[in-house]
């Protein structure tokens, strides 16, 4: 009897057509001027698609850590931290939930696949698109099986299953949105007066932020920077308040509720950049982009939130604290970039939120640790509020 070897060979036949038809998922996103494309498997991990984070990232051209508790990510000059088995992300763009929590198989980070687009907008501020289904390529045929010795142990043939692919859809891709080219027809703020200044310093308490090299913490920095701008704002015609003024944690609610509460004319997050790339550097500045906040519950309509009125304003004042920024510390701007950020999309004023420097970089890490450099980005922000309260852009109705 030769029955064995020969249901050996076939089940390993069947096993390895199996194994070429893994159904893969398309990506492809703007950088910049560069289109990256990335194709990525399907991992089923319960009743959820999941997808290699590490291999998303890298062919986008970025790179993915994976450590005991937590992955970093390293995108477009952005960084952010996702918990591992949760859905907790952390950003310079503000802390948010995904769908489902990331996963770990043998050192490698995995994400749903519903959270792939959610997580590329909200942290690295791109439109990433899914594309269309990725046809599997068609497996060679298996090679013809000699016939047993004993005819009567030859067994009926095995069929190969296989799906089918569903038909390529006409309709394109719809292209990336502009950064920094929206601008709504009306807009409450404008020829306001600012006497209310909102100063933000990001993350606090256990949420230290991103962290250089150097062992300094963005909470830390943030907050020096903050306490000095308003130390420079003392003689100005504006009254200045800080959400915190010591290392303590605040949720995204209550910076918003204090922000809105204390009636601000004008909301300043203040972060800093970071990433797995020592060659990152400058300053960026964002804020709210109502044509990216869609509510999908409202047929693609969008969300009436309290920023919806001030993102003109907003966008002003982005490029003009950025430009007195980057004049008072000698660094350039990388970017405006208009983005749906809960946190300011739920503040009722204009407001932005700046990224300072850029904490992956060493040599900016060591700038960044002087006080006389915090003292020059702060003067900067300071510059720019006053250069924004005296041309009265921004305020509230």
């Amino acid at each position: 009897m030769k029955l064995f070897p020969v249901i050996v060979s076939l089940a390993a036949v069947v096993a390895a057509s199996c194994l070429a038809y893994a159904e893969l998922a398309s990506f492809s996103v703007r950088v910049q001027e560069d289109l990256r494309v990335a194709d990525v498997e399907l991992v089923p991990m319960g009743n959820v698609s999941y997808v290699s984070l590490s291999s998303l990232a890298g062919q986008m051209g970025g790179a993915c850590r994976v450590t005991l508790e937590r992955v970093q990510v390293d995108l477009a000059a952005k960084a952010a931290w996702l918990s591992l088995g949760t859905p907790q992300v952390s950003s310079s763009l503000g802390l948010f939930d995904l769908a489902h929590p990331v996963q770990e198989r043998n050192g490698e980070a995995f994400i749903a696949l519903d959270d792939v687009v959610p997580l590329f907008r909200r942290a690295f501020n791109l439109s990433i698109k899914q594309d269309l289904p990725v046809q599997p390529p068609v497996p060679a045929p298996a090679p013809e099986m000699p016939p047993p010795a004993d005819p009567i142990s030859e067994p009926a043939p095995v069929p190969v299953p296989v799906e089918p692919v569903a038909a390529p859809s006409e309709t394109p891709p719809s292209p990336v949105p502009a950064e920094a080219s929206k601008e709504p027809a009306s807009d409450r703020a404008k020829d306001r007066p600012i006497q209310v200044v909102i100063l933000d310093p990001g993350h606090g308490g256990s949420d230290p932020g991103c962290e250089g090299q150097g062992g300094l913490q963005e909470k830390q920095a943030v907050l020096y920077i903050a306490m000095k701008t308003s130390k420079a704002l003392a003689g100005a015609p504006v009254t200045v308040l800080l959400t915190r003024d010591s290392d303590k944690e605040m949720s995204r609610a209550e910076r918003t509720a204090f922000a809105n509460q204390k009636k601000g004319d004008l909301y300043i997050a203040i972060h800093l950049g970071a990433g797995l790339s020592p060659s990152g550097r400058g300053i960026e500045a964002f804020c709210w982009d109502p044509e990216q906040a869609l509510d999908p519950n409202a047929g693609g309509k969008t969300t009436e939130r309290p920023g919806l009125p001030y993102a003109s304003s907003s966008l002003s004042a982005a490029k003009t604290l950025a430009d007195a920024l980057a004049a008072a510390s000698g660094q350039d701007v990388r970017g405006i970039h208009q983005t749906p950020c809960a946190l300011l999309g739920d503040i009722g004023m204009p407001g932005v939120l700046l990224e300072t420097g850029y904490l992956g970089n060493p040599t900016e890490e060591s700038l960044l640790l002087t006080e006389d450099y915090q003292t020059k980005i702060a003067q900067g922000i300071a510059e720019g509020i006053k250069t924004l309260a005296a041309s009265k852009t921004g305020g509230k109705p």
